[in-house]
């Protein structure tokens, strides 16, 4: 978690100040980008803190509730024309609450796999301003008390926000992203609550841009 939070710190610090000897932050027809990001998720989670709540109650255990984790995500993209691109995203989730008196550990956590589609708003010299959009699932979604029990299935992802991308040499550059997100996972293996992955994200990343007419 505190790597996540450190990444993104860092990513905001190149964003604000913007290196005075990069390259142009262009994503032209025909070229491609590979990028890796990670970050922190801000989650929803209304019927597991439900849940966590009336643990603490019955059992005197102190979970915390869960309201942020980790994510980090790779994605390959394609520049359909000069402002619009098209890619592939997966990567992980992870979030969990600690019992200190037993050591006991809540985890949520998922996989998402989507498709992405995005479009340049703004580009100024070094960098670029993005609006990008995702739609899949969130595989392998699953809420557990590890060694006692855990319920799981897949849910329905989508994703919209903003990127901001700052190139910092050739193709080379780095990224800020800020989501909102939906991913509902209702009532998995029958259980009486949904575990909700919706709510937003923070990340910041590196970007490989390459290919594409000059």
């Amino acid at each position: 978690m505190k790597t996540a939070i450190a990444l993104a710190v860092l990513t905001a610090a190149w964003v604000t100040a913007r290196p005075s000897l990069a390259a142009e932050a262009r994503f032209p027809k025909g070229a491609w980008s590979v990028g890796a990001t990670g970050g922190v998720a801000f989650l929803r989670m209304g019927d597991v803190n439900d849940q966590i709540r009336t643990l603490n109650g019955s059992t005197q255990s102190s979970f915390e509730e869960i309201h942020h984790g980790g994510e980090w995500a790779g994605a390959i993209r394609y520049a359909v024309d000069d402002r619009f691109f098209v890619g592939l995203e997966a990567g992980g989730m992870r979030a969990h609450s600690n019992d200190p008196a037993s050591g006991r550990e809540l985890v949520a956590r998922g996989t998402p796999a989507l498709v992405q589609a995005g479009v340049q708003i703004d580009a100024s010299d070094d960098v670029a301003v993005r609006a990008i959009g995702g739609l899949g699932a969130l595989v392998n979604a699953s809420f557990e008390e590890q060694g006692a029990g855990r319920v799981q299935g897949t849910a329905a992802l989508a994703y919209a926000g903003a990127e901001v991308e700052v190139r910092v040499s050739g193709g080379l550059g780095i990224t800020a992203q800020a989501l909102l997100r939906a991913a509902l996972l209702q009532h998995p293996d029958d259980a009486p609550y949904d575990v909700d992955f919706s709510g937003g994200a923070a990340r910041g990343g590196v970007q490989w841009t390459f290919g594409g007419r000059r």
